[in-house]
Order: C-alpha cells, then structure tokens, then sequence
C-alpha cells in the first residue's frame, strides 16, 4: 500500500506544480481512503528544509471525505477476496494486501498512529454504511463495521450515517436523496471555508520552512495575537496572592514587592 501511496502522492505533486497551494478537499471511498492516509502521512514526513513539493500537499488539504473506508480492517475473508478483485482493476495488487487489511495488522496500526500526527489540520468526515451489501452466491454481506470505518482520537472529524449500504454510499438517485443533501451540505460548507483556512495555514509553513533553512522570518510572516479580553469579573485575592509571593519568589525580590517596586497579581477564574 505504501508503494500506491508514493505513486499517487507524486503524480498529485506532478498535477499541482503550476498552482500547488491551491486548496484540496479529497473524497476518499473504501480502500482509496487508506492509501489516501499513506500518501498524507508520506508528504508529512517531508523535510521542512527540503523544496517541499510533498509538504506543499499535506498543507493545501483542507478536507477529507471518507466512505466506508475500514481504517482499523475487515474480518471478513470473502469480503477481503472481493476488496481485492476490485482494487486490482485498477492497481497491482497481491496477497500481502489482505493481510494488511486484516484487523489488528501492523500496517493499519502503523497508518493510523501515523496519520494522526499527519492530518492534525485537516477536517475528516466518515461516512458509515447503515445496511450490509448484500453478497452473491455463498459469499458473505459486506459491511464495514462502525468501529473500523472511524478513526479514534482524531478530534476534528465528524462522523455520518448515511442510509445506504457500502456499494451505495457514493451512488445518489437524485439530488434530492436525502444522503446526496447531507453530503453536500457537508462538501459545500469545507468548499465555502477551504481558501481562508489553507491561506492561514500557509502563513505557518512558510515561517517553519524559513526557520528550517535558517532563512530570516518576515514581519509580514509573523501574526500577531490578539489580546485577551479585559476581565468585568475579576475578584481580588489577597491571600492567594500573597500566598504565591512567598512559595515562587525570592526573599530579596519579596522584599521589593513590599517596598513598591513592582507586583504580581494572580489570575482569577471567578
């Protein structure tokens, strides 16, 4: 999977070299979704002082649109075998591939653990199947189970159920199917957010990337924050403060405080 993955990390850097900071927000349905999380986790690893034209990637993604993708593997041994069927119309593919995609397999941990640090900026979605697909013959339904078609611990995703079974996530009767409008409110509101958001991002590679080459930051790099907003509520205590004056500071810049010089006064939460 990972030789897929620096295929496709490539030629996406191949199509972008005339616009590469343009925004992306990538659809990813069933096993495009784990080689999609190799390919980030590839463009991740890129050096900051390097030409970045991986980085340059990873940065842009604003989004992600995962369908029935099993990022934690199928139990399935039918289900594997078809997986591969299919996957093999479009890519080389070989018995290595099912035992990665077995549950608990050292390349679906090693991925995960990886993409979590890899897509810390980026907005995931999983779609769920709600209905198994039927299978033909003896084979078994396929479904990819709740569990494996999210990802736990990645605090900017969303999770959807859509009414359809795992062939059908990305197939819509009309735009008035109720999973094609979820679909697009969701695709409409990352396209709406995407070229501010990337923008800003942007601004963070460009001074990690300066700093890296040892390159002098640009004040027009640098953005500044904000105040704090002044606090109505604030309570003084002067225990507390005094209290924090003895344990943290010494006796001569003690003595200072008391003679004057200068203050400290404790934050207040009420």
């Amino acid at each position: 999977m990972r030789r897929h993955a620096e295929t496709l990390a490539q030629a996406l850097s191949r199509m972008r070299k005339d616009n590469p900071r343009r925004p992306i927000i990538f659809v990813a349905h069933d096993l495009g979704g784990i080689i999609l999380k190799w390919a980030l986790v590839i463009c991740h690893n890129q050096s900051l002082a390097s030409k970045g034209e991986l980085r340059d990637i990873l940065v842009s993604t604003h989004a992600i649109l995962f369908f029935g993708t099993p990022h934690s593997g199928l139990d399935s041994t039918s289900v594997l075998e078809a997986i591969n069927r299919l996957a093999s119309a479009y890519m080389e593919t070989t018995d290595i591939l099912l035992k990665d995609l077995r549950p608990h397999s050292s390349e679906l941990e090693t991925i995960q653990s990886l993409y979590l640090a890899a897509s810390e900026n980026i907005n995931s979605i999983f779609f769920c199947a709600e209905y198994a697909t039927s299978g033909i013959g003896n084979r078994e339904d396929l479904n990819v189970s709740y569990h494996s078609a999210t990802i736990s611990g990645d605090r900017k995703a969303t999770t959807t159920i859509l009414h359809a079974n795992h062939r059908d996530l990305v197939r819509f009767s009309s735009k008035e199917d109720d999973n094609y409008k979820t679909i697009h409110h969701h695709l409409k509101d990352y396209v709406d957010s995407a070229s501010a958001a990337v923008q800003e991002k942007w601004i963070t590679e460009d001074s990690c990337r300066s700093a890296a080459k040892g390159e002098v930051i640009s004040q027009e790099m640098i953005v500044a924050k904000p105040c704090p907003p002044v606090s109505r509520s604030y309570v003084e205590r002067k225990e507390i403060q005094s209290l924090i004056t003895q344990k943290l500071l010494p006796g001569s810049v003690q003595d200072q405080l008391r003679s004057g010089f200068g203050s400290m006064v404790p934050a207040s939460v009420g």
